[in-house]
């Protein structure tokens, strides 16, 4: 094996090397190719979502109670019915 003597154009080299060597694809171009990053990127989008707009999606009080209608059956207001809170 021969080394060769360094030169005194050393700098030139080093950046013809570097441009001969393959840059890495984009960081977003790499994530959509794999399906599992891709749904997990929707699931997570989904989730901001829903926490975004929380109270548009569920307009109503969680803490109040209508004890008003206790053990009703089906109707169209309650599609599953009542229990002993209304």
């Amino acid at each position: 094996m021969v080394i060769d003597p360094p030169k005194d154009d050393d700098s030139a080299d080093v950046a013809a090397d570097l441009a001969t060597l393959p840059r890495r694809p984009h960081i977003f171009r790499r994530i959509l190719r794999d399906k599992f990053a891709v749904s997990g990127l929707l699931i997570l989008l989904l989730m901001v979502f829903t926490a975004i707009f929380a109270s548009f999606l569920a307009p109503f009080d969680p803490e109040l109670l209508f004890t008003g209608r206790k053990f009703e059956g089906r109707s169209w207001s309650h599609w599953l019915g009542t229990d002993h809170l209304g």
